[in-house]
């Protein structure tokens, strides 16, 4: 959120609770986005959503079920248990751009690799606007390259925000 904040941008970052399942994620999700949309100092036509593994995939299924996103930054996504399939099977109702980041080595808790590979072919395949970037291998475990902003990554960020906002 400090960095957005340093490139002029609104941050808002919830904290997802530890009791609900997905489903509760996704309505807190949700209501995050409403609650950012009625913010004085934010402009509702635009918003984007950036997720990290759980949230990642929180990101895309929000974005399967929302048109007012500007876009979507899905960082190494988890699978959670097919939801990310099942929400890649509705790529179709994808209306914003999406980039889709991952280290090669991510692959110690699942293949977030090939995760993120789909992500970005389901949404091609659907026509939809979507960039992959897959990073060289972030020390032993490519999951925590996203632990922290580094400037590996996050100049994709600022130029993907950049380009939908400015």
């Amino acid at each position: 959120v400090r960095a957005l904040a340093r490139l002029g941008y609104l941050g808002f970052s919830p904290i997802r609770r530890s009791d609900p399942t997905l489903a509760g994620h996704l309505t807190d999700t949700q209501s995050a986005i409403d609650f950012v949309k009625r913010l004085p100092a934010a402009d509702p036509r635009k918003v984007a959503v950036v997720g990290f593994s759980r949230g990642a995939l929180l990101a895309c299924m929000a974005s399967t079920r929302r048109r007012d996103l500007a876009g979507v930054v899905v960082m190494a996504p988890a699978r959670g248990r097919g939801a990310l399939d099942r929400a890649l099977d509705s790529a179709a109702k994808v209306s914003a751009a999406t980039l889709v980041l991952v280290a090669r080595n991510d692959l110690r808790q699942t293949d977030h690799v090939r995760l993120s590979r789909a992500v970005d072919a389901a949404l091609r395949g659907a026509g939809k606007d979507s960039e992959l970037k897959i990073y060289p291998p972030f020390g032993r475990d490519g999951h925590r390259l996203f632990f922290r902003v580094r400037r590996i990554w996050w100049g994709d960020v600022e130029r993907f925000l950049s380009s939908r906002f400015e």
